[in-house]
């Protein structure tokens, strides 16, 4: 199983300026221009608690299929996307070893482990998206399975992928998004928006859990 996460790229600057008056006794006044020019912010977001969002805490996300890991030396998360608008981090979905059965079964994906305050710590399985570019324009998250489960070359017929019990955190004092689907069942090929911010919204660092 893959994981695609699109979002839409968009770039700005905004110029501000500020008029400062300097005055002396009997002798006249000069007025001065002060400018400070906003450009997008392209550099790397690190991934962060995806229920607690703090980019001055961030944390390191672990290999779930390697739970045995070293706090002290984690190793390091794969990169995000570049730019001002970026997918930081996507956490890999393990289901552990499971016995073949007869009957319908319910498979949770294992938490996705972080290090945090030197300790492993279970968060939930996450996305993180950040808008840096200044200019509230939105975006959307989605996501699409590839393809349907195999066990070798052979497909798993009726085996389904669901995010359960979904929501969102972020840094941003904008508490408010267009789209937050809590439960999406996915059709493999078949892409999904499981959280979007329109216009005027979406600015920061926001984090989609779930399970």
């Amino acid at each position: 199983m893959k994981k695609i996460i699109t979002a839409t790229l968009l770039s700005t600057m905004v110029l501000g300026t500020l008029a400062t008056t300097v005055k002396a006794a009997d002798v006249g006044s000069l007025t001065g221009t002060g400018s400070v020019e906003f450009i997008p912010d392209d550099s790397t977001t690190p991934p962060v608690d995806p229920e607690t969002p703090d980019p001055d805490k961030p944390v390191v996300p672990t290999d779930p299929t390697d739970p045995d890991v070293d706090p002290s030396n984690p190793g390091e998360p794969a990169p995000g996307t570049d730019g001002p608008l970026s997918i930081d981090f996507v956490s890999d979905l393990y289901f552990g070893v499971q016995k073949i059965v007869s009957t319908n079964e319910d498979y949770p994906a294992r938490a996705q482990q972080v290090v945090k305050n030197n300790a492993l710590v279970d968060v939930p399985n996450y996305a993180q998206i950040t808008d840096k570019r200044g200019t509230l324009s939105g975006w959307t998250l989605k996501v699409k399975q590839e393809a349907q489960f195999k066990t070798g070359d052979n497909d798993l017929n009726g085996a389904e992928l669901s995010f359960k019990q979904a929501t969102f955190a972020t840094t941003s004092s904008e508490k408010n998004l267009a789209l937050m689907e809590e439960t999406v069942t996915f059709d493999p090929g078949v892409e999904y928006t499981v959280l979007g911010a329109a216009d005027g919204q979406g600015a920061g660092t926001y984090t989609y859990y779930f399970g």
